[in-house]
């Protein structure tokens, strides 16, 4: 042993390493049949992941009634609903390849309409708050406008009582 060397044969890293990412991806095998059962497990996570995500922003966006939504941000949800509902049907036929391409789109889409940085920017400065960031700005010019309202309204009243007591 200490004289020579030993080389572990190609086939038996190159299986290790099959075997583990087998295991990794949660397929028996690397036949056609396997890869396919992958490949519509994948589709159906996509699937369900959209569908999730969409829902979620949904909700969050019936919670928020102030928050405005682009149209980049609804172009993209509704390129991931009308995705996902192809990539079901494309599944529901068969055509595993296909249902793949149309989940991925859809889920790249709803994750990008849930995560758009003009959402986020709303989500960190709640309603309840927008009355702390406008006081400030119109108080100022607010009070001389409610003084002068109040020196009219007195100017008024003096006016009518001054032409009462003239007649």
């Amino acid at each position: 042993c200490e004289t020579k060397q030993f080389k572990p044969g190609l086939r038996l890293i190159v299986s290790t390493f099959i075997t583990q990412i087998q295991h990794l991806f949660g397929v028996e095998g690397i036949e056609a049949d396997n890869i396919n059962k992958l490949k519509i497990r994948k589709t159906e996570e996509m699937i369900d992941s959209t569908r999730r995500t969409l829902k979620s922003l949904a909700q969050l966006l019936s919670e928020i009634g102030s928050i405005v939504i682009s149209d980049e941000v609804g172009e993209k949800i509704n390129i991931a609903v009308g995705n996902a509902d192809l990539a079901e049907k494309f599944l529901q036929k068969g055509d595993v390849d296909l249902a793949l391409k149309h989940s991925k789109i859809a889920f790249w889409n709803s994750e990008g309409a849930f995560s758009d940085p003009s959402l986020l920017a709303l989500l960190y400065f709640p309603h309840d708050q927008k009355y702390a960031v406008y006081i400030p700005l119109f108080l100022p010019i607010m009070i001389p406008v409610f003084m002068s309202l109040t020196l009219v309204k007195k100017w008024h009243s003096n006016r009518k009582t001054q032409k009462h007591k003239s007649e």
